[in-house]
């Protein structure tokens, strides 16, 4: 085999490669998910912060890889008189399929909060490994208390 030869060869095998690396990578960007959604209470008030001082009211999730869960630390402060008791709805899916392949939990462990306790919540966002279709979605995140008086 001539120098020649060779030459075209590894610039073939390069090129090769570098359209798998490419397509690879396009596969994978398409994968990607980019998660954004909104919060709503109901009688608390939902905070970046420790001091309740930061309110929040958007969770930018960023971009998500199917199969992920990500955590977001924020405090929860019961802003009513009375204990409370807190429960977590989602609702305004969007795209509405988004639902089958995303969960929303948290780590609140039920117990009453009292006036003006704040505690730790952290939520967590899992993303089905099976998703398909959806590249990105919004809903919102409900955050009730409810009084146990």
């Amino acid at each position: 085999m001539n120098i020649k030869t060779r030459e075209a060869i590894i610039l073939i095998l390069l090129c090769a490669t570098a359209l798998a690396t490419a397509g690879y990578a396009l596969l994978q960007a398409q994968r990607r998910i980019v998660a954004t959604v909104t919060i709503k209470t109901v009688g608390v008030g939902v905070y970046h912060d420790a001091s309740a001082t930061l309110p929040v009211t958007e969770i930018n999730w960023g971009v998500k890889e199917p199969g992920s869960v990500s955590t977001y630390p924020m405090y929860i402060k019961n802003e009513g008189t009375s204990d409370v008791v807190l429960s977590l709805a989602t609702e305004e899916w969007n795209p509405p399929e988004a639902v089958n392949y995303i969960t929303l939990g948290w780590t609140y462990d039920s117990s009453a909060l009292t006036p003006n306790q704040i505690i730790q919540v952290d939520f967590v966002l899992t993303i089905d490994s099976n998703i398909t279709g959806i590249t990105t979605f919004t809903f919102t995140i409900v955050v009730i208390a409810t009084s146990t008086s």
